[in-house]
């Protein structure tokens, strides 16, 4: 995802310490929600067999909604002022 201050992207990451870094480079977390609780139904061959953590995912994200036991959180953060500490490295040298 381009920014205006550059590409941002996290797939999996230690919440707690996503936290921790992005608040040493001052950004404020304005707000954290519960995504879908599991990926469990990534691993189930039927759809019948999927269909209930669907239904709980749902449920979970929309009424629940506390992000601490969710396998997805989704984060809202503010940068405040003009300096980053934050460098990303990329491994692929053609994404450069």
């Amino acid at each position: 995802m381009k920014t205006p201050t550059g590409p941002i992207m996290a797939r999996k990451a230690n919440i707690g310490y996503l936290i921790k870094t992005l608040k040493e480079n001052n950004v404020v977390i304005r707000n954290r929600w519960a995504g879908q609780f599991t990926e469990l139904y990534t691993r189930l061959p039927h759809p019948i067999l999927r269909k209930p953590i669907h239904v709980w995912n749902e449920f979970w994200f929309r009424f629940v909604r506390f992000p601490q036991p969710a396998f997805g959180n989704i984060l809202f953060g503010e940068k405040q002022g003009l300096k980053s500490k934050i460098t990303v490295a990329s491994p692929n040298p053609l994404s450069q």
